[in-house]
């Protein structure tokens, strides 16, 4: 090894040695996720809290952009292994801190793409003696063919045929991530594990509903996302246009400005759209009756658990869908209103009502798998850590 190298190995030994109170540590091949403003990192940070403390994680992160193989300290739990791509010292101390944890982390199919990574980091993925799970995330080839970029789904293929074959558990968010799976490449997934995706925070529901049910006037509607093209926000103001006046509307982006200029053409009736917080987002939603998801039937959304989804729900909003195949929700039996019948709805505060304590229940039930999925990772995590089974 390298001067450079073996500093870092010297630190790796260092960090190994002060954490051992805690266990070995766990290799995480994912960026260092503070602060953690995207649905990305939001996923790694998420999985270290609920599943991998108080266990030392060392984080791999081959993206960077630095120019050496170097190593920071950045808490108590965590060390960042900052490495090069296509550099075959780096992915030689990744194998020696690999085999140094038993355990590894791999956070979606991007971190074994050999355009990203390097050519030779398929090695990473077959060493003996290394527990290896695979957090799926989403279906990123599909993504890639959705943008399009072709040449990039065909390296995000290869990735998820190496990890199908080399990963020794498999995590989803999703029954239909799993079965997808299933039917892309002809196999049966044995060692899975359904975490589904629940960061809401609690609220008091039934006093939530009681004062949608109390309240008078018009009936409210509302967006909170970006203006990407899969939002499909052309459509949602051609709702809007075709609606009328019937409902209050509450645009929520962190791009008000665009949003307006993109319906500039359109007759549209008044409005509102503002760049908030997202607490503040959560708050108006207590008023809130409908929630427009009007995402495309498409693979990357069959897979899905989109946690906006999730707060429509949490908050009683009933959501607006074009397609009602996203994530296991169809399979709940979840109540939702079809976009060509949102112009002309007239919906009563009873039936409302109806919708929303049906779609709560999914909350639930949704609850419940995410906690069982997480104790049953944690549980797997820990015990391979410790060296058992």
């Amino acid at each position: 090894m390298t001067a450079e190298s073996k500093a870092v190995w010297r630190t790796v030994q260092s960090f190994i040695r002060e954490t051992a109170k805690n266990g070995r540590p766990v290799c995480v091949l994912a960026p260092w996720f503070v602060p953690a403003r995207e649905g990305y990192l939001q996923r790694v940070a998420a999985i270290d809290a609920e599943v991998l403390d108080p266990l030392p994680c060392i984080h791999l992160d081959f993206e960077t952009g630095c120019t050496r193989p170097c190593a920071q300290r950045m808490d108590d739990r965590h060390l960042l292994v900052a490495l090069l791509p296509h550099h075959a010292q780096s992915l030689q101390l990744a194998k020696k801190i690999a085999r140094a944890c038993g355990v590894m982390y791999i956070h979606s199919v991007m971190r074994a793409m050999q355009d990203v990574m390097g050519e030779h980091i398929d090695e990473l993925f077959c060493l003996r003696g290394v527990y290896r799970i695979w957090d799926v995330h989403g279906a990123v080839p599909e993504e890639y063919v959705m943008q399009p970029n072709f040449y990039e789904a065909q390296n995000a293929t290869h990735a998820e045929e190496l990890l199908l074959r080399q990963a020794h558990t498999v995590v989803t968010i999703s029954e239909s991530m799993r079965r997808h799976f299933e039917r892309k490449y002809g196999v049966t997934l044995q060692n899975t594990v359904n975490t589904s995706v629940f960061n809401v925070t609690q609220v008091d529901f039934e006093r939530l509903a009681a004062a949608k049910l109390q309240a008078a006037g018009k009936q409210t509607a509302a967006y909170a996302g970006n203006l990407m093209p899969w939002q499909n926000i052309p459509l949602l103001q051609r709702l809007m246009e075709q609606a009328g006046d019937a409902f209050d509307y509450r645009i929520y982006t962190p791009q008000p400005q665009e949003f307006a200029a993109m319906a500039e053409s359109l007759a549209m009736p008044p409005y509102t759209v503002q760049c908030v917080s997202p607490q503040q987002v959560l708050e108006s939603y207590r008023d809130c009756h409908f929630g427009f998801a009007l995402r495309d039937d498409s693979a990357v959304n069959r897979v899905a658990c989109p946690t906006k989804i999730m707060e429509y729900i949490q908050f009683g909003l009933v959501p607006v869908l074009k397609s009602p195949h996203i994530g296991d929700f169809e399979e709940l039996g979840l109540c939702y209103i079809p976009m060509e019948s949102f112009p002309a709805l007239r919906m009563s505060a009873q039936e409302h009502q109806r919708m929303i304590r049906h779609n709560y229940a999914i909350l639930e039930k949704l609850q419940q798998m995410h906690e069982a999925g997480i104790v049953q990772l944690r549980t797997l995590v820990h015990s391979k850590a410790k060296g058992k089974g």
